[in-house]
């Protein structure tokens, strides 16, 4: 009788085994991924046994993890069957791909309760590393409904880059800077110091928004930006897409003379910047054959905003001046705002122009000073456009380095080069919009406006890397001053042959000042003891004129 008990309770014993359970604690940092309106969800072959919906399910009901107090680490208790293998991952919304994990997490259960290690979202080994001591936690959105989102993704571009740890600011084509989809959302989380900033939502690597650049104030807590729609300041409810074939057409103000435009092409970010080519031949969207007005058009523009440029002749010369063109196919009524005609303008006489660049103040390139701009194919002997190692200045003495060259009459953009180099490698950087103009790629060139004149012209002297003039005037010339010995060692005389001495200034290349004299007469003996190098001598005589010279100390 008690050997039957004992295989009664045996079953029984089994039994329970085979049915107990247990309760496991899912954990998943998302400390470095913005969590979406539909939440953090977990989806797998535990979800039947565990009651929330069918296997594998990520829309199912009570299979969303909860934030607990750090409220970057998301939670949820299920009871499983104990000691039984499964297979899960996390979801970041409520369908595949919005986005959820790249690889299954396993689990196996035991016959106790489990709490599992806390892991990064999307990371198999580790849980998310501690932000910078300092830092704030910031959640960039943009909602993308209405737009044809780049194969290059979504980036958020602005002064916050560096401070971020990326390469540099404002600088979209940085892959650290690319927003993580959810749903229709884009969102980029960054950790901060606190100070202000200044961003914009950039639709692939080089579609910038066309809105003022947005604001961002960090002080001493998280920040999660305003819900706003791409281009837009404020939310934006879903817009019908329109699709339009676009016509572009350039006028040619000079098609009747020798520089009339050969092979004209356009290219924007509605063809990914490649070649479509336009012709003047009364077909294929050009009204009348031959007057100088090119014309071509692109196919099923979506609606949005574009930029666009042509070239023109065998090697491919860029055509536009200034910034590139800018449209719009505009979403209430799929109507064009903005320019799909660019207007090259009649040349005017052919002059000779004078180009001058104070570079008294700075260290002479032993290859010289050069000259480059768009007018260069306007030239009497045409060049390619802002080649930077055709036009040499010739050095005038004084610091002063100029030529002379014929151009035909109109407006133009150029820079001056410290340097020789076929590119801009040595080119003037500290141009300022009070200078000239923005070119196409967010530079400030200098401008020069000829087109109404018909004598010669001679530009103003430039002080090199400044928007300053120079009036020669005020020049003490070359021919006046005198330094000696140079190379010097211990003590240098500064000379005038005609007015003179008020002051002398000596300057170290990095701009201290290291000597300074008060004088009245034409010669003045200069302490060079301790110094070494090469200086800047500013002379001012007393009639108020000026020179810089350089001297070389041992």
């Amino acid at each position: 009788m008690k050997k039957i008990y004992s295989l009664i309770a045996l079953a029984a014993l089994s039994t329970a085994a085979f049915a107990q359970t247990v309760k496991v604690t899912f954990r998943v940092n998302m400390q470095n991924v913005a969590v979406g309106p539909k939440g953090i969800r977990i989806a797998g072959d535990l979800q039947s046994d565990a009651g929330i919906g069918s296997n594998w399910s990520p829309g199912s009901t009570g299979n969303t993890l909860t934030a607990t107090g750090s409220g970057y680490v998301y939670s949820i208790d299920l009871t499983l069957k104990a000691s039984t293998s499964y297979e899960y991952k996390y979801i970041n919304g409520d369908a595949w791909g919005m986005p959820d994990e790249s690889f299954n997490r396993k689990l196996t259960t035991g016959t106790t309760d489990q709490v599992l290690d806390v892991y990064c979202f999307n990371d198999a080994s580790a849980d998310c590393s501690a932000p910078a001591t300092g830092t704030q936690r910031v959640v960039f959105q943009v909602d993308m409904k209405n737009e044809d989102v780049s194969a290059d993704g979504v980036r958020v571009a602005g002064n916050y880059q560096t401070k971020a740890g990326m390469t540099a600011d404002w600088t979209p084509s940085d892959d650290a800077a690319m927003c993580k989809k959810v749903g229709d959302m884009y969102y980029l989380v960054a950790f901060l110091p606190d100070g202000d900033y200044k961003y914009k939502f950039v639709n692939g690597k080089s579609g910038w928004e066309s809105v003022n650049d947005r604001d961002l104030k960090v002080a001493g807590s998280g920040v999660i930006t305003k819900h706003v729609c791409f281009n837009q300041q404020d939310t934006c409810a879903l817009i019908p897409k329109y699709k339009r074939d676009v016509t572009f057409h350039v006028v040619d103000g000079n098609y009747q003379n020798s520089f009339k435009l050969t092979n004209v092409k356009f290219k924007g970010n509605l063809s990914g910047w490649s070649d479509f080519v336009a012709n003047d031949s009364g077909l294929r969207g050009d009204k009348t054959a031959n007057d100088g007005i090119w014309s071509a058009t692109y196919p099923q523009v979506l609606t949005g905003s574009y930029e666009w440029g042509a070239t023109a002749g065998p090697a491919g010369t860029w055509i536009i001046k200034g910034p590139n063109r800018t449209f719009k196919l505009n979403y209430t009524d799929g109507s064009i705002t903005g320019d799909t005609v660019y207007t090259i303008p009649k040349l005017g006489s052919l002059l000779n122009v004078t180009f001058s660049v104070d570079m008294s103040d700075t260290i002479v390139s032993a290859d010289g000073v050069w000259l480059a701009g768009n007018f260069q194919p306007y030239m009497d002997t045409a060049q390619i456009e802002w080649k930077f190692n055709k036009i040499k200045l010739k050095d005038m003495g004084n610091g002063i380095y100029s030529t002379t060259i014929k151009i035909w009459a109109q407006k133009y953009q150029f820079r001056f080069a410290n340097g020789l180099s076929e590119n801009d490698d040595y080119s003037e950087k500290n141009l300022n919009i009070a200078c000239g103009s923005l070119n196409g790629y967010n530079k400030v060139d200098r401008v020069f406006d000829i087109a109404t004149a018909t004598a010669d012209v001679t530009l103003p002297t430039y002080k090199w890397n400044s928007c300053a003039t120079v009036s020669n005037k005020n020049i003490i010339e070359a021919a006046e001053v005198s330094i000696a010995p140079n190379p010097a060692e211990g003590q240098f005389v500064v000379s005038l042959a005609t007015n003179n001495i008020k002051n002398i200034v000596v300057r170290s290349i990095d701009g201290r000042v290291v000597r300074s004299i008060n004088a009245n007469s034409k010669v003045e003996t200069v302490n060079a003891n301790g110094l070494s190098g090469i200086f800047f001598v500013n002379i001012t005589d007393n009639a108020g004129r000026t020179t810089t010279q350089k001297v070389v100390l041992k």
